[in-house]
Formats: C-alpha cells, sequence, structure tokens
C-alpha cells in the first residue's frame, strides 16, 4: 500500500474519532440523533473498504475478512438508520400534513432534497444487496459504488440543515476524504495476491 494511501487512511481515521466524539457532545434532539445515527453508520460502512485493504497490506488478513463480512451488515443497518430517521422526521415536521404538501417542501428545500436522495439510494443499495437480487446483478459491485454518493448527499443533508455545525462539516468532509481515499491506486507486493474474499468491491 502507498505512503500516500496510509496517510488519507489516518487522517480519515483522525477524522472519524474527532466526529463521534462531536455525535457524544452534541445536544442533539431525537430527530437529529438519529439523523447521525445513520450517517456514522453510513461514514462507517465507507471506512471498512480501506481499513479491509490496510489490514491485509499489514498481513492481518483474518481481521480483513472480518472487516469485509461485516461491512454489509453495517450498510444495512445504516439503511434502516436513514429508514427511522426519515419517519421519525415526518413526524416531527409535517404530522398530519398532505403527501402534496411533503412532497413540495421536499423539492422546495434543498437540504431536504439531499436527505431525498441519501435515503433513495440507501434504499436501492439495501434491497440491492439481498441475496436473491444480488446474485442476478452483473454490475453489482458499480452500483454499490453508490453509497459514495449516498453519503455524501447525507453529509450535505446534515450541513445544510437548521442548527447545522461542526459535526455537519466533519461528516462531508470524510465522507469526500473516504471517496478520495477509495480513488488513489494502491501498490500491491504481488499482483493478484489477495484472495476473493478480500477483492477490491465496494
Amino acid at each position: 500500500m502507498s505512503v500516500r494511501r496510509t496517510g488519507w487512511l489516518l487522517v480519515a481515521g483522525a477524522a472519524l474519532l474527532a466526529l463521534a466524539a462531536a455525535f457524544a457532545i452534541a445536544g442533539a434532539s431525537e430527530v437529529r440523533r438519529s439523523g447521525w445515527w445513520a450517517l456514522g453508520l453510513l461514514l462507517l460502512t465507507l471506512a471498512a473498504s480501506p481499513l479491509r485493504q490496510l489490514l491485509a497490506a499489514l498481513g492481518r488478513r483474518a481481521a480483513a475478512v472480518h472487516v469485509h463480512r461485516a461491512r454489509r451488515g453495517i450498510g444495512l443497518t445504516a439503511a434502516a438508520a436513514g429508514g427511522y430517521h426519515l419517519f421519525e422526521s415526518l413526524e416531527h415536521h409535517f404530522g398530519a400534513a398532505a403527501p402534496d404538501d411533503v412532497l413540495a417542501a421536499v423539492l422546495g428545500i434543498p437540504w431536504l432534497r439531499h436527505g431525498a436522495l441519501a435515503l433513495s439510494l440507501l434504499a436501492l443499495l439495501a434491497l440491492t444487496s439481498l441475496a436473491p437480487i444480488a446474485r442476478r446483478l452483473s454490475a453489482w459491485s458499480a452500483l454499490h459504488r453508490l453509497v459514495y454518493a449516498a453519503a455524501i448527499a447525507a453529509g450535505l443533508h446534515a450541513l445544510f440543515a437548521p442548527h447545522a455545525g461542526l459535526p455537519a462539516l466533519v461528516a462531508l468532509a470524510l465522507a469526500l476524504l473516504l471517496l478520495a481515499a477509495r480513488l488513489v491506486p494502491t501498490r500491491r507486493a504481488e499482483a493478484g495476491s489477495e484472495t476473493p474474499s478480500l477483492s477490491d468491491g465496494t
């Protein structure tokens, strides 16, 4: 693994710790807290791939396999948390509002549009993570790179929402940093040395 890639990982890890600390001290409402849980789990899903590659490069292949296997569960949990955040937000902000009013608000307010995009992508990824569907998708890995778009949309949702602050900015920066880490090429000690369970799929 390149020194540059390792540097990205160290910065991403430090940012993740800072984000976790910000979540812990933030006096967020129940609605905002559910959103932070969803976003935090989504960022953790993104961090799984570079962490897996780092562990493999360090010779910790068993640990890398465990991270690889846990990533799907974390991603599905993030999608479920996003769905819970949606229902909680609808109850808190819109109550008994008509569906047309809710749709108008989502289309007219940027941070709501970002949230809707993130949730739509997460729903798609969760659906295509089901084994019967995943086996039929030849482009599964390419499709699931949309998780980065979902994370960036979720970060923008948090950043432009009312009462946003430093945690939202850190979350968006971390999503972009993890995307950059994904795009930085790695140097392998031996070509084709990885097992199929450690493939580069996202």
